[in-house]
Parts: structure tokens; sequence; C-alpha cells
């Protein structure tokens, strides 16, 4: 769908001509998927203008405004920001042409650290490794972009954004997948909404006559086993602050069982059979 002229303006806004050279080639080496896939693979994290088609691109786009505006705000280096969200999510969904897809995606849940290391090791020329010496500047630049993408994904990430243009860009991104955030630069309001992508990720899961959860702390447990062991997590599984419909009711269910064994039983049941 989109090409790297869809990025005309952004790279425009990169003063240093090296360093926009470097970033338009690392575009240029992006996957194919780079262009065509949606910001998030099921839909539901993301505003419509970063669903469907495209909507990578669309969301990098934002979200480099949005720290091209911070960086005057706050006095810092433009140039380092805009490269590095334009660079993002080079690798989001996997390393070649092929999207990694389904619920095990090893890439995409590394995808911010691996994808600067990749940055690092594709482009030797502008880092200076072994006998090759970059253009003046260069190599302090790229490693600063490459420490801003490698961050970028915050507590979802396995480095923590710490320097304030870090945490600059992390804010970007987050904010940019803001699901009230929609940039009429890039939606038709009267163009129908993309429906999400389905994926085969499943939050519950039913063998034997019970129902295990299928994520988080307790993924592979059963409710029953919860409810008795860890009844800190139930209550937030039925507190407001959680809304997934079809686990609270699971939980629900699990609940009025346990009451009812323990009244067969002939015990007074605990609060958290209640």
């Amino acid at each position: 769908m989109y090409n790297i002229e869809f990025f005309q303006t952004e790279l425009g806004w990169i003063k240093d001509a090296t360093l926009r050279l470097a970033v338009r080639s690392a575009l240029e080496a992006a996957p194919a998927w780079f262009w065509t896939a949606p910001s998030s693979s099921s839909g539901k994290w993301h505003p419509v203008d970063s669903n469907g088609e495209g909507g990578l691109c669309r969301h990098t786009a934002k979200g480099t405004w949005l720290v091209y505006k911070y960086a005057e705000c706050f006095g810092v280096d433009s140039d380092i920001l805009v490269s590095a969200f334009l660079l993002h999510d080079w690798r989001k969904f996997g390393p070649d042409d092929e999207m990694e897809s389904g619920r095990d995606r090893p890439h995409y849940k590394r995808h911010a650290e691996l994808g600067a290391d990749e940055l690092l090791e594709r482009f030797p020329e502008f880092c200076g490794v072994g006998d090759q010496e970059p253009p003046s500047g260069l190599r302090h630049k790229w490693e600063a972009v490459c420490s801003l993408i490698r961050s970028h994904d915050g507590k979802w990430g396995t480095c923590q954004p710490y320097t304030l243009e870090q945490k600059l860009v992390h804010i970007a991104d987050v904010t940019a997948a803001h699901k009230e955030l929609v940039a009429v630069k890039f939606y038709d309001p009267d163009r129908p909404v993309e429906a999400p992508v389905e994926t085969n990720y499943e939050r519950l899961i039913e063998k034997d006559g019970e129902v295990f959860l299928n994520f988080g702390k307790n993924s592979g447990k059963s409710i029953k086993s919860i409810i008795e062991n860890d009844t800190g997590y139930a209550d937030w599984i039925l507190s407001d602050k959680y809304d997934k419909e079809d686990v609270k009711e699971a939980f629900v269910v699990a609940m009025e069982e346990c009451g009812e064994m323990a009244a067969s039983s002939g015990r007074m049941p605990s609060f958290s059979e209640i």
C-alpha cells in the first residue's frame, strides 16, 4: 500500500543529511509487511486509523509528529527522536517478509530489543564496526537512535526507558496508540471501519470439565484453583478495572460451583468461594 515516499515529510524533519540518508536506507531495507501491516495484529489496542492495511505506517507517521513536537517543547535533539520513531517498529512482526502470526510470537514480544540489535548489525557502516569508518558524528547518533528504539516498549519490553529522550519516544508510542486519538489526516469518516484481524488467541481453555486461563501470571491454572489460592487475583478479575466479560463470567460460574460444593460437603464456604 505504502512505500518510502509515504514518509517524505517526516524524513524531511531530520536536519542532519547523513542521518536522514541512514534512516531512509533502513526503511528501504524493511520487510515487505512493514508497508502493509496493521499496527496491532488484533486491532484491539490501536485507534481505527492504525488498523487495516498500512496501519503500521500510519501509526509511525502519527507518533513521529508527536516526538517532533515533544522535541520542541523539551529542547532536545529532534533528529534523534524522529529517526528513532520512524524505525521503532522496524521489526515488530518478524525479521523476514513473512509476518509472525498466532499467539506464540517471540519476535513480536521482543521486537524493540531485537530491532535495535539488528539495526546495529545490519548497518555496520553507520556505527563504525570493524574496519568501516562512519561519516563524522553518525556513529554516536545511530547508537543513540538504537537506544531509543530498544526502550520504546516500556513496561511491555525488556529494556525500560530511563533518559528523557527514551521516555519521550515511549510516551509518543503509547499516545499514538490511544483508542481515541484518531488522526484526521489518515481517517475518512465516510469509510467503513476495517474489522480487526482475527487471531487464534483464546483467553479461556476448557479441558476435562474444567476451565483454565490462557494468559497472565496464572496461565495454565484452572479458575477454581485460582479462586482457592489467589483471592487477590480473583478480586481483580471481578473488579471494574478488568473489562473482559467472558473471563469475569467464567469466574462467577466457578465461584458459584465452589459454593455449591462447599454446601454439599457440610462446611461453610470461604469468602473466596462466595
